[in-house]
């Protein structure tokens, strides 16, 4: 087994175990309490899957085509993937934790710390073998990535509509992409290329980058704001 397949295979898994664990740890009735609210819905659609798109065209594939180094996507072999490594192991958690509290409950502290594992399995399996190429992308590669972490946020602040109680998790969630999911494509479809090492990067950067992001929103701003409050 060569390192490409190893590594694919470990994405996999990956993925389909974070989606189970997430689905134990979420009951449908509080599934359908938030879809009632249509328009933070089609707010949060609208950021995910216009904007982010957009962004992401944009700033990526555009490129890539003008420089005519952009592969052909297998979007059949792309949304199977996506089924069967993202959706169906969410349905199955959501079906456990909604007929099965108890073994739900019982199986998300072990679930939790085993997704952990794999996901830091999974990133130094990468950078082990794909170091040569991470140690290669310039100061201009990760200021791309910054601009599009920060297209990314500001499309969450717009479509959120200002309002303190959907602004903060709309602008975090808009911006976090699902690193796994990202891995699980291009392992599958473009194993050993530039394209790995560029979801592992941006994957970092973005973590790294909206965690420093959560702890000053959740720290310094309510300090801040407490104090004017005060002083007021």
């Amino acid at each position: 087994m060569t390192a490409d397949q190893f590594i694919s295979i470990l994405a996999a898994i990956t993925l389909i175990e974070m989606m189970f664990t997430t689905g134990l740890g979420v009951r449908f009735r509080e599934v359908l309490r938030v879809y009632k609210n249509w328009h933070l819905i089609t707010c949060a659609g609208v950021a995910n899957y216009v904007f982010v798109p957009c962004a992401a065209i944009g700033g990526v594939l555009l490129p890539l085509v003008a420089d005519g180094t952009a592969s052909q996507i297998d979007v059949s072999r792309m949304v199977i993937t996506l089924l069967g490594a993202q959706l169906l192991p969410l349905c199955l958690g959501l079906w456990v934790s909604d007929q099965r509290p108890e073994v739900a409950l019982i199986c998300q502290r072990p679930t939790a710390r085993l997704s952990l594992a794999l996901n830091l399995t999974l990133l130094t399996s990468i950078l082990t073998s794909q170091f040569r190429f991470v140690a290669q992308i310039h100061a201009k590669g990760y200021l791309g990535m910054l601009l599009l972490l920060i297209a990314f946020m500001a499309a969450g602040w717009v479509l959120s509509g200002g309002e303190d109680e959907s602004l903060k998790a709309m602008v975090l969630t808009t911006a976090v992409r699902n690193v796994a999911v990202a891995l699980v494509v291009v392992t599958a479809c473009f194993p050993g290329t530039a394209a790995v090492t560029s979801a592992t990067a941006y994957g970092t950067f973005q973590t790294v980058a909206m965690a420093v992001v959560a702890l000053f929103w959740g720290r310094v701003i309510p300090a801040t704001e407490l104090v004017r409050k005060k002083a007021a």
